[in-house]
């Protein structure tokens, strides 16, 4: 009986990691519900952030092209992302045969690209789309893969990308 009475507790860890939930995390950005169907697997964690191994994406504002990839570990740990091709139509990227084997990725089209934005402090109008490091999700098996990229540019300003987004609009 006392075993039928832990295995139903909460605090049994093992159907706990496995169970469906939803709990609030105080974020930087305020109170978000973290809801486990959501949460992405990076196995190799973000580029210096090697312990941070499972994310979310939060909406920034709503119709905004800006996302939050949340850390559901660490609720101080958020990174600002967006979809590169919002802005530059023209940037590629490269996958790896063995990148591609970690993500499980069946064909291109189960994966979509975010490059992480910077905003310097103080310096809105210098804010730059790091093209260098692109995330990697397949969202039909809910994982990451953060992978280098010998490009150059390796950054971009978003307020070019806007003037030449513009210009092209106006042709």
């Amino acid at each position: 009986m006392q075993d039928n009475i832990s295995a139903g507790s909460s605090d049994n860890k093992e159907l706990a990691d496995n169970a469906n939930y939803s709990r609030l995390m105080e974020t930087r950005i305020g109170n978000i519900e973290l809801d486990r169907d959501k949460f992405i697997h990076m196995p190799k964690g973000l580029i210096g952030y090697d312990d941070e191994k499972e994310y979310t994406i939060i909406e920034y504002r709503q119709n905004s092209p800006f996302y939050i990839y949340q850390s559901t570990k660490t609720p101080d740990f958020g990174v600002l992302i967006t979809d590169p091709y919002f802005f530059l139509s023209e940037y590629t990227v490269k996958l790896s045969e063995a990148e591609q084997n970690i993500l499980q990725a069946e064909s291109a089209e189960d994966i979509n690209v975010f490059v992480t934005v910077t905003i310097p402090h103080g310096k809105p109008e210098d804010i730059t789309l790091n093209l260098s490091g692109p995330i990697f999700i397949n969202y039909k098996k809910r994982l990451a893969l953060q992978v280098p990229q010998d490009i150059t540019p390796t950054k971009v300003l978003l307020k070019d990308c806007l003037e030449k987004l513009n210009a092209e609009n106006e042709i």
